[in-house]
């Protein structure tokens, strides 16, 4: 997550808590205090599938974990030059090697990345969020 979006979380937290601590003490009520709560519950939900999506398409140090054997996947090798391709990881007369995709053996790969497939057609017409996510405003909470 960026610095800045780090930030106004933090911003919106430490509102959402001054709001609670107002209505414990019987000071403040009504719907300011449910749209403070439902932002944070979005930035909660949004910050995890952030760090997920971060975690699934980073470069992993093959010295971290190796992928799925026979599975194409971005390789990253970095002698004789620095370049990335497609290949994956292979048995080879009962060794483990590196090849690329035409299955020639390469040396050198310090890292790999799953390759991120489009969205299917169903994928792409599913709904994003719920009303209160896309207008928290207006979720009868007034």
């Amino acid at each position: 997550m960026s610095k800045e979006a780090i930030e106004f979380t933090k911003l919106i937290r430490k509102q959402y808590k001054a709001t609670f601590n107002c209505i414990e003490h019987g000071i403040y009520e009504g719907g300011v205090y449910r749209q403070l709560k439902t932002a944070c519950d979005i930035i909660d939900r949004q910050a995890d599938k952030i760090k997920r999506l971060e975690e699934e398409n980073r470069w992993v140090p093959v010295s971290e974990r190796l992928p799925e054997k026979n599975i194409l996947v971005y390789l990253y090798q970095n002698k004789p030059i620095k370049c990335m391709f497609e290949g994956m990881l292979d048995f080879m007369n009962g060794e483990q090697k590196w090849v690329d995709k035409e299955l020639y053996c390469v040396d050198n790969i310090t890292h790999w990345k799953p390759i991120v497939l489009p969205p299917q057609e169903n994928e792409a017409k599913e709904k994003v969020g719920t009303d209160a996510e896309k207008n928290p405003q207006n979720n009868g909470n007034r």
